[in-house]
């Protein structure tokens, strides 16, 4: 184990318990998930479990190695094992959440923001847009629209193909209801 050329017992002792309690998390999150809440609890935990080991580390170098050594060339979740950017996202869901108390209260955020969202939100390219989430001018229920608008372009262009089809079928009256409606939007 690399982390015994780091730091005294005590700590390695904390090291093993986070490293058991990871392995653990990692079984249920990419493997025995009974429900996807179940996965997205593990892998806030695992998040939550880094985030405390990385502060044992006094780089960033050593924390990498004993991540390498320890979780993902032996862990065996039965089938795949973790990658770098996947425990990397998973502790950025925890350094999302880091200003709330409750495990609760965490899930809550990120199931708010959706997980791949806080994926996106950390992200330095929206550093931006989450300093507005951060400060309330921007709600969780309106990122999915910022950060995925592509997505909501298509939905409105199937909306107008689908009013443009359903045009044929209207009546005379029900025609002239809607140029009215249409003058009144966009006066």
């Amino acid at each position: 184990m690399i982390a015994t050329q780091i730091k005294p017992d005590e700590t390695q002792t904390e090291l093993s318990k986070l490293l058991q309690d990871v392995h653990k998390e990692l079984i249920i999150a990419h493997h025995q998930a009974p429900k996807p809440a179940d996965k997205k609890r593990a892998t806030l935990e695992i998040g939550i479990l880094l985030v405390r080991a990385r502060a044992e580390f006094s780089s960033d170098k050593l924390y990498g190695d004993w991540v390498k050594c320890n979780i993902i060339e032996k862990c065996d979740t039965g089938i795949k094992k973790p990658t770098r950017q996947t425990l990397y996202r998973y502790q950025q869901l925890a350094k999302f959440t880091e200003d709330l108390d409750s495990f609760e209260e965490r899930f809550k955020r990120c199931l708010d923001v959706g997980f791949t969202n806080v994926y996106k939100l950390v992200k330095e390219e929206h550093k931006g847009l989450l300093g507005e989430f951060q400060n309330g001018a921007v709600e969780a229920k309106d990122l999915d629209r910022k950060l995925n608008p592509s997505k909501y372009l298509k939905q409105q262009d199937n909306l107008f193909v689908g009013i443009k089809k359903d045009l044929i079928n209207l009546s005379d009256e029900q025609r002239e209801e809607l140029l009215k409606m249409l003058q009144e939007i966009d006066s």
